[in-house]
């Protein structure tokens, strides 16, 4: 039950925290992802935090992720994803991020306003569908 405190300052090497080990790593736990330095990251942005060089099971028993950020779990890493239009956060891009975003915005979800604006208003729909017809 050990936590992963893990801060992201920007894409290049020490930029973010990572940790590889060359035994078989067993997860569970916490794992904590926050933005440091003021570092803005940008659609499709992957951090490879965890490397298990003779394989990895299990997952991290909870997870808290800055807004727009999946976890992929790997046979032998875990990866940070920044994809605003995976709303459903599975690390996949999927007609059930459409369904799930509609759903917070007909709910007045405070996260459906996908354009940081202050307003849930017709163009977070806009712009949530370009970045999910983007991709990540």
């Amino acid at each position: 039950g050990s936590t992963f405190e893990c801060q992201l300052g920007g894409t290049g090497a020490g930029q973010f925290d990572d940790i590889d080990v060359s035994l078989l790593a067993t997860l569970d736990g916490a794992l904590n992802v926050t933005l440091v330095n003021g570092f803005t990251p940008t659609t499709g942005n992957q951090f490879t935090i965890l490397t298990a060089r003779s394989g990895m099971t299990g997952t991290f028993a909870t997870t808290s992720l800055p807004t727009g950020f999946s976890v992929r779990y790997n046979p032998s890493n875990v990866v940070v994803i920044f994809c605003p239009a995976d709303f459903d956060h599975n690390g996949t891009l999927g007609v059930n991020d459409i369904f799930v975003f509609l759903a917070a915005w007909f709910a007045g979800d405070p996260n459906a306003n996908f354009n940081h604006t202050g307003a849930t208003d017709v163009q977070d729909i806009f712009d949530f569908l370009s970045a999910w017809f983007a991709g990540c």
